[in-house]
């Protein structure tokens, strides 16, 4: 069993625990709570990951200045480790000892998890005009990424989108014009070749080995017009061509000597190196990989979609949940997610990372990112997405994660060639459908 299977698991049985010792199943929907002001001063707890952007940018938020203003003193309780697997653990052990976070920075692509066990709090209730949350601030896209079942259980904070980061002297060098960046896979793979045959550059696109969740995939997948489970969710449809044929196309990028299936970091060290001239990757690294000062001009475009396609662009990232059963907490809660969410609060994370912001009155505003937007011309492919966004898919029941490393296990296989993609793809479709709810 996979460290992010037994976690999530214990998420799901640990909402029972929590409901039955607070005397009832499900959301608190019940009182509003006391709204906090300096008069009536409250603590809560916020549990997050240990990335950089939400170490700078948290404290910044909900330092002294906001305590003073709204009588709410914020625990800012980093997990640790650089991952929302992580802060699933600290819930975990919180629901276990009966003091989980009052709320926390989860990973969007488990919302369905949180609002399935009734983990979360419902948060639409108060996205009204004159409400805690203005939905006219937002775009209408990124609410969506935090609904489940007509409700909105998170708001998104940060959030990533899937770009093309490519090298632009070597693509002059190849002959290739980098204002007229590849659109489509078909496209991607002539530009490989063109600068692999001209020896340009060592590699000619690479898609990383480790992004969870199958996101890397979903979002060529999806704008294939393929989906990773049929429409009532009883089976994976991974051997449909709409899906198989994504896996092929980069398994072929390997065998063709155009890419290697490298992690992470190796792909980043070896497009800032000049060894490589494409990679596909979240949008959240163009502060990080600007500020390794590369000899060359990185650029960045939309990812190029299947011939054909409509892209359709899952977002990564975090949101805001609340966890709390008491009234008074929760609304304080609220309170924190408001200000984060602000204007002013999504600036500040901005600026920080290359996430974007689902504040669309921030994205927009002279006062706010406007300017930085203009002056960093690499998020203006993620901008152009926005329109895009979607959720990114989570599978159903308590084996979520065990599927999803299930069949990322057989996609890695299947590029490195030891297993053809029609094995791959009929391993990983027989291994999980007993693991299916």
């Amino acid at each position: 069993m996979s460290v992010a299977l037994s976690r999530r698991t214990a998420l799901v049985a640990g909402a029972g625990l929590l409901a039955t010792a607070c005397g009832a199943g499900g959301a608190t929907t019940g009182a509003a709570g006391r709204s906090p002001s300096p008069a009536n001063p409250i603590d809560v707890e916020l549990a997050f990951m240990n990335l950089p952007a939400y170490v700078t940018a948290l404290p910044k938020t909900l330092g002294a200045d906001f305590t003073r203003r709204t009588g709410i003193t914020v625990k800012l309780n980093n997990v640790g480790q650089n991952s929302y697997e992580a802060v699933d653990q600290r819930i975990q052990a919180g629901l276990a000892a009966g003091n989980p976070p009052d709320l926390a920075l989860i990973g969007l692509n488990s919302v369905r998890t949180y609002a399935d066990a009734h983990l979360a709090q419902p948060l639409d209730p108060y996205l009204t005009p004159g409400g805690t949350f203005t939905p006219a601030d937002f775009y209408p896209s990124f609410l969506d990424l935090g609904r489940r079942d007509g409700k909105i259980w998170a708001l998104p904070y940060g959030v990533s989108v899937f770009l093309l980061f490519f090298n632009g002297d070597i693509f002059r060098k190849a002959g290739l014009d980098p204002d007229h960046p590849p659109a489509t896979l078909s496209q991607l793979r002539t530009a490989a070749e063109r600068i692999v045959s001209t020896g340009s550059a060592r590699y000619g696109v690479c898609l990383d080995t480790d992004s969870s969740g199958l996101w890397t995939y979903q979002g060529l997948i999806l704008s294939n017009g393929g989906a990773l489970m049929n429409s009532d969710e009883t089976q994976l449809t991974l051997t449909d061509p709409k899906v198989s044929s994504i896996l092929q196309y980069w398994t072929d990028i390997t065998k063709s000597g155009l890419g290697q299936p490298l992690d992470r970091k190796a792909e980043q060290d070896a497009f800032v190196r000049g060894d490589l001239a494409m990679f596909l990757q979240s949008s959240s690294i163009v502060v990080g990989l600007t500020s390794a000062k590369p000899s060359f001009q990185i650029r960045t475009a939309p990812f190029p979609i299947p011939d054909g396609g409509t892209r359709k662009a899952p977002a990564a990232g975090g949101g805001l949940v609340v966890l709390s059963k008491d009234p008074d907490k929760q609304a304080a809660a609220r309170a924190v997610i408001a200000e984060l969410t602000s204007p002013a609060g999504a600036t500040t994370l901005t600026q920080a990372s290359g996430y974007l912001t689902p504040n669309q009155v921030a994205a927009t505003g002279e006062q706010y990112l406007a300017p930085f937007y203009r002056q960093n011309s690499l998020m203006a492919a993620a901008l152009s997405e926005v329109p895009d966004v979607m959720p990114w898919y989570q599978f159903p029941g308590r084996h979520a994660a065990e599927i999803m490393t299930l069949v990322s296990d057989d996609f890695l296989a299947a590029r490195r060639g030891s297993m053809t993609v029609p094995q791959a793809l009929a391993d990983a479709t027989s291994r999980t459908q007993a693991l299916l709810p």
